[in-house]
């Protein structure tokens, strides 16, 4: 028997395969990694899609990290989103294309696009009707590209740079070590 979990992962039953949960059921990705190597999976072993895709599960699709902090540097990195990657997130969301489709052309996770989703909306963006309320800007004031962080913080790399460079002058110039 096979059913899909609501976090876009495919379930199986397996009673009895060591990595089953007490329901008898095992996440199909953790089954076929452990076919492939021959054993059950160790505890703390992740397995990774490549492709970001939870539904695909081909072996060749599939890695395996020994930690689960390992699995979130190779998985996430620096995954900041840029102002471009917002525009797109917005106009397919208007296209009523689902989470895990946008997830998947974007390389992302389907909660990332959902978490960033809602964020978009508490920011004022009406992913519905088109963009109202404040306006959706997608440059600073003098012009640089907008960085966007996994928190949801919009920022401008360059400006912050700059701020940096003029603190640390007036710092130096006070403290006469420059």
């Amino acid at each position: 028997m096979t059913h899909f979990h609501s976090n876009g992962y495919v379930m199986v039953s397996a009673a009895g395969h060591p990595n089953a949960h007490s329901n008898g059921f095992i996440y199909e990705h953790r089954l076929v990694a452990s076919r492939t190597l021959g054993r059950p999976l160790r505890l703390g072993e992740v397995v990774h899609h490549v492709n970001g895709n939870p539904a695909d599960n081909r072996p060749e699709n599939l890695e395996i990290h020994t930690s689960n902090r390992a699995h979130r540097r190779v998985c996430h990195g620096n995954r900041n989103w840029t102002a471009e990657q917002d525009c797109d997130l917005v106009e397919r969301w208007r296209q009523q294309e689902t989470a895990s489709s946008i997830a998947t052309a974007t390389g992302r996770m389907i909660w990332a696009v959902r978490s960033r989703v809602a964020l978009l909306r508490r920011r004022g963006a009406d992913l519905a009707q088109g963009l109202s309320g404040r306006p959706f800007t997608t440059t600073c004031p003098r012009g640089h590209a907008y960085s966007y962080s996994e928190s949801g913080r919009k920022r401008c790399l360059p400006c912050g740079r700059d701020v940096m460079r003029a603190r640390r002058a007036r710092w130096r110039k006070e403290t006469g070590r420059g």
